[in-house]
């Protein structure tokens, strides 16, 4: 227990450092204000970073390589009809089949075209990937080290 001699010291201590708390948090105290935003941006700025890693990032990959998955599926499909109606066209086939092979030759150049963009689009991304990484990080710096400075100005 506390001697009755020391007790009004520890309210007087206890309301003084509660004043203090309060005012920093409302922002009150000169410069209060400006911590409380600095504090702000640097968790929106880690919370960015993780939205990205955690959820952008990973769900882009995985769409493009389902896509690809199937464009590359359906193209061995339309090469494998090709392969099957060229067999047949070799017997003389009337008009109207040719109509229908060539029919398919474009759906599967269509195809081609399609898996090289995601191809290339996937590849980009990825290279992107450590670029906006850097990016965020330096976000998440910025917004410490400005935390940093305004704390060390309001000491």
């Amino acid at each position: 227990m506390i001697p009755l001699a020391r007790r009004p010291l520890l309210g007087c201590f206890l309301f003084c450092a509660c004043q203090f708390s309060a005012a920093a948090v409302s922002g009150e105290e000169p410069g209060g204000r400006a911590v409380v935003a600095a504090a702000r941006e640097l968790q929106m700025a880690r919370l960015h970073e993780r939205r990205y890693l955690k959820v952008d990032y990973p769900m882009t990959v995985r769409r493009l390589e389902n896509e690809i998955r199937l464009a590359r599926t359906e193209l061995g499909m339309r090469a494998r009809r090709i392969a099957e109606y060229e067999r047949i066209a070799g017997t003389h086939a009337p008009q109207l089949f040719m109509v229908t092979l060539d029919d398919e030759r474009l759906a599967a150049l269509e195809l081609e075209l399609r898996l090289e963009g995601l191809d290339e689009e996937k590849l980009l991304f990825q290279q992107q990937h450590a670029d906006q990484r850097k990016l965020l990080r330096l976000q998440i710096e910025a917004a410490q080290d400005r935390l940093d400075q305004l704390r060390r100005a309001g000491d």
